[in-house]
């Protein structure tokens, strides 16, 4: 748990089959020039000028590469003065009224659907 976490747990996601990762080619087509850099080569994009830094709705965060559940908008907290970073072009954000619609049903009870 990170310092200034309350509660905060890793989603528990049921077993699926491994994850292949894409060809080189379809992360090219599929992604962002910013959302390869970052997921392919470590890039990084500006602090306070991404899609999510104040994003406040209820849902979920998905590996943008992979599609893995990662955590939830409830596990947000104030770093206490110490700045963790996850860089939004790395992550894709399902709002609580699409989980189901999008694979992701089983995370409703989240946010008390």
């Amino acid at each position: 748990m990170f310092p200034g976490a309350t509660g905060a747990t890793p989603l528990q996601v049921p077993a699926k089959k491994p994850f292949v990762k894409p060809s080189d080619e379809e992360l090219r087509r599929r992604l962002t020039p910013l959302q390869y850099d970052v997921t392919q080569h470590g890039g990084t994009e500006p602090a306070f000028d991404n899609d999510y830094w104040d994003n406040h709705e209820s849902g979920i965060y998905v590996d943008i590469v992979s599609g893995e559940p990662l955590f939830s908008s409830a596990d947000k907290f104030d770093s206490t003065g110490v700045r963790y970073c996850i860089d939004s072009a790395s992550l894709r954000f399902i709002t609580a009224s699409q989980l189901e619609a999008q694979g992701f049903g089983e995370f409703r009870r989240l946010f008390g659907e």
